[in-house]
């Protein structure tokens, strides 16, 4: 038997995949709703049709363009196609995948601690006491399994806030705003029907950008809030430990360049069903397919950090030539490594900005 904790995208999608390869899966989350509190965007790109098939039952919108802004110059790019998700809609689509599969759900379950030796021992504030085989922490950024376990220490966040609130915008494309702080971004992706939504990221002084940011976009009525931590992906971070796995966000498996965790996560349940089915390490599994990406990611977003109003100026100068808007169509942001090099044979010029991010 093994015991899922969280019935986010990633512990939803994870016990789906492995209910349906024959494992006994009792799935654990703490809230009285799948989906809730929400507490990221909830924008993917086309590479989650690669996982699961996209139902418009949870897609809100969908998004052809990307505009970037910094404080003297404006560039609007054609992308492939990506989804802005209704998460409750979402999370809750995966977990009845899960449960058609066999899985077993349980509500109001909040892990307070566990035991391990060759059985886990599980223990809520339901006071309820579990025994399973394994345990997979699916806890977010606060993941209990991996703090306990000790599998991922020296953990960095940043901190998100965002508010749904009504605004006259381009309902095909999303918005970044680089250099609103120094160490992350601003963003405003068009949910529909007039109403987007709205944040900014950053290590300290978030509440002060973010209603300045409300501010300069003359929002005075919010309809919602949310936010939360969003872990900064290390690589130093371990993935398991002998019948303990994390995935998701609780392993820090997080695209520095934006925040993003969704396909990452989802992914990592892919590489944990394909460990235990076949035997093999599942920390080799998950370096071998998400590594790389997420250590370009990483280079990315450190080097972005030192960018000037200067450098950004220059940069979107030279992204706005058609060959590299041409390229820019194609490419799926995820997986840097597939297009970086690329970009640099149609224009050496970008390598000015590669020396800058590896300095």
């Amino acid at each position: 038997m093994i015991s899922v904790i969280g019935a986010g995208y990633a512990g939803s999608y994870t016990s789906y995949l492995l209910a349906k390869n024959g494992f006994k899966v009792n799935v654990y989350e703490e809230h009285n709703n799948i989906g809730k509190p929400v507490r990221d965007t909830g924008i993917v790109t086309s590479a989650l049709g690669d996982l699961i098939k996209i139902d418009n039952d949870f897609i809100d919108n969908e998004i052809n363009k990307v505009k970037i802004f910094s404080e003297k110059n404006y560039l609007e790019l054609d992308i492939k196609r990506e989804y802005v998700l209704d998460r409750v809609r979402f999370d809750r689509y995966l977990i009845n995948m899960a449960i058609d599969s066999g899985a077993k759900l349980f509500m109001k379950h909040k892990l307070i601690d566990f035991e391990n030796s060759k059985k886990v021992k599980l223990r809520f504030s339901n006071n309820k006491i579990i025994e399973d085989d394994k345990l997979v922490g699916a806890d977010g950024p606060r993941s209990i399994v991996a703090n306990k376990s000790m599998l991922v220490t020296n953990r960095e966040y940043l901190i998100g806030i965002e508010a749904r609130a009504k605004l006259k915008t381009d309902e095909t494309a999303f918005e970044i705003y680089p250099t609103l702080v120094n160490d992350f971004f601003g963003w405003i992706v068009p949910e529909g029907k007039g109403i987007v939504r709205i944040g900014i990221a950053t290590r300290k002084n978030t509440r002060e950008y973010f209603y300045k940011f409300l501010k300069e976009k003359n929002i005075k009525k919010i309809i919602s809030m949310n936010g939360g931590l969003i872990t900064v992906y290390r690589r130093d971070y371990n993935f398991s430990l002998n019948n303990l796995y994390l995935v998701g966000e609780a392993a820090g498996l997080v695209k520095n360049t934006t925040g993003g965790g969704i396909l990452t996560g989802m992914i990592s349940g892919q590489e944990l069903a394909r460990s235990l089915k076949e035997n093999k390490s599942y920390d080799k599994l998950i370096k071998k397919r998400l590594g790389r990406e997420l250590f370009y990611h990483d280079l990315i977003r450190k080097g972005l950090d030192k960018f000037s109003e200067k450098d950004y100026s220059e940069l979107i100068k030279l992204l706005s030539q058609e060959r590299i808007v041409g390229l820019i169509r194609k490419i799926k942001r995820d997986f840097p490594s597939t297009f970086v090099f690329s970009l640099l044979l149609r224009e050496p010029r970008l390598i000015k900005f590669i020396t800058k991010i590896i300095r």
